[in-house]
């Protein structure tokens, strides 16, 4: 994402932005376009719940002017799940198993760690 310091919240919002264009009727056609701007920020998110290796809620900043105020934020680590739900959807339409079985992996760890 070309932005000065994106939350880790605005990434999941981004995933699932995409998902309701699609919902919408955009045409898979630009779903693989931007397949690799979508990866890039999911790929961050997972491995930022990865980081201690085990999945545990992510840390960073409420808002991207917050730059200073790094800690366990709610609403982050809701649009992160929610977005990897959308992901893992947006997933099967491109019928990217490997990406979707560790999607789907991170998820079902953040149900029973959170």
């Amino acid at each position: 994402i070309e932005y000065y310091d994106p939350s880790f919240g605005e990434h999941g919002q981004l995933l699932s932005t995409a998902a309701r264009m699609m919902d919408r009727g955009t045409g898979r056609r630009w779903l693989i376009r931007h397949e690799r701007s979508l990866s890039g920020p999911a790929g961050h998110l997972r491995d930022r719940l990865h980081e201690t290796g085990k999945v545990r809620l992510a840390v960073g900043v409420p808002e991207a002017d917050e730059r200073g105020a790094e800690a366990t934020y709610f609403h982050n680590n809701a649009w992160i799940v929610r977005g990897f739900e959308n992901w893992a959807r947006l997933l099967r339409r491109l019928v990217d198993f490997e990406k979707l079985r560790s999607f789907s992996e991170t998820l079902g760890l953040c149900a029973k760690s959170f």
